[in-house]
């Protein structure tokens, strides 16, 4: 394996079929971490790195590897997933519990009552770019009462990835499938819609399951009218605004959709 220099270590981890590590640091640090499917030796490589040990490196080719179609290299999506879920993993380790304390900010905003459409929503919102826990200022402060919305939600958004991607591979089975549980998110928050804490995600909620329900009954039939291209646009106008300081993250895929389905199907009045 050839390392280039013009890259950070932790951005270009070494691979692991021509790295040799010392037996004894590798026990006392946990070895690998069978959590991850995938990118175990990036997560090992982060551990080597962040305790400052001593890293030499041979230029030069030392093996072959063998590429084909079902390279795990190849599904760049998955891997850059996993690695944001590793160095999730490791804030978690140095202290910074937002990962953590996910599922305690949800249960305090239903006053304790499980609800996945408020899940659902945490996996395609993320905060705004200018989100700060303090109105007065962007210093972080550690007391919060732990039922903002946008603190249970992260860059990346898990769910809005997916979905984006599948939307610029144009894999309608598996959009459909999205579209399909988004649709029916309104309806599931009803259960939790009158806590205080959760009535201003009603909107959002609405301005979610519409969409979704139109874009299903397009792909489905295959079809597209002008009136649900107007109910449409009317939705996502709604959803580029922020709620709560979070935005949707599937709102450009939306779109998408809507264009998509203007070139593939037949139009109805």
């Amino acid at each position: 394996y050839k390392h280039s220099l013009k890259y950070d270590l932790f951005d270009e981890p070494a691979h692991g079929a021509c790295s040799l590590v010392n037996i004894k640091f590798l026990k006392k640090i946990g070895g690998y971490n069978e959590e991850f499917d995938r990118q175990d030796g990036y997560y090992l490589w982060y551990s080597i790195l962040s305790r400052k040990k001593r890293i030499c490196h041979i230029n030069k080719f030392l093996f072959y590897y063998r590429k084909h179609q079902n390279n795990i290299s190849k599904q760049k999506n998955k891997i850059l997933l996993t690695r944001l879920k590793i160095i999730n993993f490791q804030l978690e380790e140095l202290g910074i519990t937002h990962i953590k304390n996910r599922a305690v900010i949800l249960r305090n905003i239903s006053n304790h009552q499980e609800n996945n459409a408020l899940k659902t929503l945490s996996n395609l919102c993320e905060p705004i770019k200018i989100y700060s826990r303090n109105e007065a200022g962007t210093e972080y402060k550690t007391f919060s009462p732990c039922t903002l919305f946008a603190d249970a939600c992260v860059a990346d958004a898990k769910d809005a990835v997916i979905f984006n991607k599948l939307v610029a591979q144009e894999n309608f089975n598996e959009i459909k499938i999205y579209l399909k549980h988004w649709s029916k998110n309104y309806d599931e928050l009803q259960a939790v819609l009158n806590n205080p804490n959760v009535k201003p995600l009603g909107e959002l909620s609405k301005n979610l399951a519409i969409p979704s329900n139109i874009l299903l009954n397009i792909l489905t039939k295959k079809e597209i009218s002008t009136s649900q291209i107007n109910k449409l646009n009317a939705s996502i106008a709604l959803l580029e605004k922020p709620y709560l300081d979070v935005e949707l993250a599937v709102v450009a895929s939306f779109k998408n959709l809507i264009t998509l389905s203007q070139k593939k199907y037949s139009s109805k009045k």
